[in-house]
């Protein structure tokens, strides 16, 4: 141990060891420097060059890091529109719906005018995705359309991005139209007030205000008929005009599928379905589409609806 008199560590060692720390701060801003650097000219390029990997309806980690890239990404994604593959467009429409970027919207607006009836699906369901009332005002206009696959759909897309101002509009829409229009229509009405109550509710827990939770699940054919039972009821008093503000909260509570999935295009064309009643739903479509509420995921995008990974389904024995 060094004498109290030890002089040794004199100005000059204070020097050099003040050039040494700053030698290393220098060599670990060169280090992260050169990590961004990567990241973004090298790291970040290759996985944009990847973004058409996953088929549309389907999330795997490309799709997940690209949506995770956010703004970055964006200019790429826009400029696929000019793609001259109906699949690639869609996809990329698909990948701008989960990031929150003031271009998002106009360009999934824009895309509803496109020549391709699948792009203009995916641009539908992504203006539902991205759960802002501007993607509403895209959406009205379809709700005109003499097209039966766009019409019904955007009124079920218009529940998952509807704003306040919006929810008097589906109850006009709905007493002005009849049958399962009018019953999308509550229904939509319904789940904008059920999505704005869960954004006021969590106001301070971002990752799952405006979540709205999936109808209760079923066990057995007593529970699906009593259901339906239910349903029945509802859609009478819907049929009548009666309080359809409140009667379309009751009916997306008893039918909505849950749109916390990547998939948003093929919920939407289930809830068309669905919101007639598990076992009309069932019966229409060959008892192909089991209504089974979606599991909430972990991860939250911009409109606070999850991004989960698609399970593999197993494949047939050779």
């Amino acid at each position: 141990m060094p004498a109290l008199s030890d002089r040794s560590f004199n100005p000059k060692a204070w020097g050099k060891l003040g050039l040494y720390a700053i030698g290393l701060g220098i060599v670990a801003v060169l280090v992260w420097a050169s990590s961004i650097f990567f990241e973004k000219f090298v790291e970040n390029p290759r996985l944009l060059q990847k973004r058409f990997h996953d088929p549309v309806g389907q999330v795997g980690m490309t799709s997940t890091r690209i949506a995770h890239l956010g703004a970055e990404a964006v200019p790429t994604l826009v400029g696929d529109m000019a793609s001259n593959s109906p699949s690639e467009r869609s996809k990329s429409l698909e990948l701008l719906s989960g990031i929150d970027d003031p271009r998002v919207v106009p360009t999934l607006a824009d895309a509803l005018k496109d020549g391709d009836i699948g792009v203009r699906l995916t641009a539908l369901a992504g203006l539902g995705r991205t759960g802002k009332p501007a993607a509403a005002a895209a959406l009205w206009p379809l709700t005109q359309s003499g097209d039966d696959l766009l019409r019904l759909r955007a009124i079920v897309a218009l529940g998952l991005c509807g704003g306040e101002a919006d929810i008097a509009k589906l109850v006009a829409a709905a007493l002005a139209t009849t049958g399962q229009e009018r019953a999308l229509f509550a229904w939509s009405a319904g789940r904008v007030q059920r999505r704005l109550e869960s954004q006021k509710l969590n106001a301070d827990k971002p990752e799952i205000a405006g979540y709205v939770a999936p109808a209760p699940e079923y066990t057995n054919d007593e529970q699906i008929h009593a259901r339906q039972v239910d349903i029945d009821t509802l859609l009478a008093d819907i049929d009548a005009g009666k309080d359809i503000a409140k009667n379309g909260v009751k009916l997306n509570e008893l039918t909505d599928v849950g749109f916390a999935t990547w998939n948003q295009g093929h919920q939407i064309a289930y809830q068309v379905l669905a919101v007639r009643g598990p076992e009309k739903a069932l019966a229409s479509t060959g008892d192909a589409l089991a209504m089974e509420p979606v599991a909430k995921p972990a991860w939250t995008g911009p409109n606070a609806q999850k991004l989960q990974l698609d399970a593999k389904q197993p494949q047939p024995a050779p």
